[in-house]
């Protein structure tokens, strides 16, 4: 009998030293006390239009999504589970019943329903250094177009799933007096990625696009002619595209911000970087959203006097 009790004392004690040690003293800092027998929960909610990279093909995407929360998880001693949702509305109702963590979507949306609930800021997607991104139209060089009047009737090649380039045109067509981007262009495609926009425009497929800037900048490097035949006339305040955000009383939101800035640096991390074409993940702050914030605004502003005014052209 007296052996059984040793072997069980044994064995308390190495689990107790194998869960000691997946976590660093920093670690402990952050996430308090973990009670014995007790795997806590890193719940990732996401709809799927909000996450789609480019043209990765969606069950591609969904298993990217899955190993990067299990493998954050695991790192830091939690479980990881995925949710994923058909749209934001169902997101949302999960999110105030606390079954969501931590759920990525659209900057714009986000700020659509931030007042709605108790949330926290996590993490956004870093390219060429930054977070942020410009949207221009851009339209052939000797195509005469220079203003946005010149392009009714016209066709337009732009991003699919991006709500950030379609509010700003909007944006740019009301406040020129214009109907909104659906009545006032002949024909609007959607590109895969900004590179195909980019090029579409440059060989003259379409009379205009909405690309990121970073996707000319990089363009242009392997061939300078792509700049000298393309035209930017309208260009978009620095915006935010995809957020992460936190319930704010989740017990171990400062751990998972601290581990996932560091993803860029295992093998599983970077393939999941690679996918969503993103450098690493960086912290966000409030401020990074005010230029969306306003953008937004503005929209609902020039829509109201829109809507007050009468029809547009």
């Amino acid at each position: 009998m007296r052996q059984i009790y040793k072997t069980i004392f044994l064995v308390f004690l190495l689990f107790f030293f194998y869960k000691e040690s997946l976590y660093s003293e920093t670690d402990k800092e952050h996430i308090g006390t973990i009670e014995p027998g007790d795997v806590p929960v890193l719940s990732l909610g996401y709809t799927m239009k909000d996450i789609l990279a480019g043209d990765v093909p969606e069950e591609d995407t969904l298993t990217a999504m899955e190993m990067w929360t299990k493998e954050l998880a695991s790192k830091i001693g939690l479980r990881g589970e995925n949710k994923v949702y058909d749209d934001m509305n169902s997101l949302l109702k999960d999110f105030k019943d606390e079954k969501i963590d931590l759920a990525v979507g659209s900057a714009l949306e986000y700020i659509k329903i931030r007042n709605e609930i108790e949330s926290e800021l996590a993490m956004g997607f870093l390219k060429s250094g930054r977070q942020s991104v410009k949207h221009l139209l851009l339209v052939p060089q000797n195509s005469g177009i220079e203003r946005i009047e010149d392009l009714k009737g016209k066709t337009l090649a732009t991003v699919k799933n991006s709500r950030n380039s379609m509010l700003f045109l909007n944006i740019v067509l009301l406040r020129n007096k214009k109907r909104e981007a659906d009545h006032y262009f002949s024909k609007i495609i959607k590109k895969s990625n900004s590179s195909e926009v980019v090029l579409s425009v440059f060989f003259k497929e379409f009379d205009a696009g909405i690309a990121t800037d970073t996707a000319l900048e990089v363009m242009s490097e392997l061939n300078p002619q792509i700049i000298k035949r393309l035209k930017i006339i309208e260009t978009s305040p620095l915006l935010i595209e995809s957020i992460s955000f936190f319930r704010r009383n989740y017990k171990y939101k400062d751990l998972v911000r601290t581990r996932s800035i560091t993803i860029k640096d295992s093998p599983k991390g970077r393939q999941f970087l690679m996918l969503f074409k993103t450098e690493a993940l960086g912290y966000l702050k409030e401020s990074d959203l005010k230029p969306m914030e306003a953008l937004y605004n503005e929209y609902k502003k020039l829509l109201s006097e829109k809507e007050s005014g009468g029809t547009r052209q």
